[in-house]
């Protein structure tokens, strides 16, 4: 994450790592590790989890904070279905709108996401930055 973004992320917000971390978000943090520090291999063996070993209080957080939600915007995603099925996006329905950003995606791909998620909007963009996506996303923008 470049360190522009960091500075947007309070330590204070909740940020619920499921498959664990090595570290804070940004700088400010006792925990942060800079990216490509290999010092102390051990600690991803530590901080990490293997699908399936998350805490389940971690996904009770997860779905508490999602339940009032009335919009979500998912950028960075590649919709893998443990982490999909994890979120149960489904379970939030009717009163949730969900739109996706496929940065990297090919075509395939997104039709299988349609597919197997279609209470969901996928957008094919081409941006690789999450402020382009959100600035040219319609659904967004009357939001504000």
């Amino acid at each position: 994450m470049p360190l522009d973004a960091c500075n947007y992320v309070d330590e204070t917000i909740p940020i619920y790592h499921v498959y664990g971390s090595f570290g804070n978000i940004g700088n400010k943090g006792a925990k942060y590790r800079e990216y490509g520090d290999i010092r102390n291999p051990d600690v991803a063996g530590n901080e990490i989890k293997i699908i399936g070993e998350h805490d389940a209080k971690t996904t009770a957080e997860i779905h508490s904070r999602l339940k009032d939600v009335r919009h979500l915007f998912m950028m960075g995603c590649a919709y893998h279905k443990e982490n999909m099925q994890l979120l149960g996006l489904d379970n939030l329905r009717p009163h949730l709108d969900v739109d996706g950003s496929t940065y990297g995606l090919s075509n395939a791909e997104v039709k299988r996401l349609k597919r197997d998620y279609p209470f969901m909007t996928f957008h094919l963009y081409t941006h690789n930055k999450c402020l382009e996506y959100l600035r040219d996303s319609e659904e967004f923008q009357e939001l504000l």
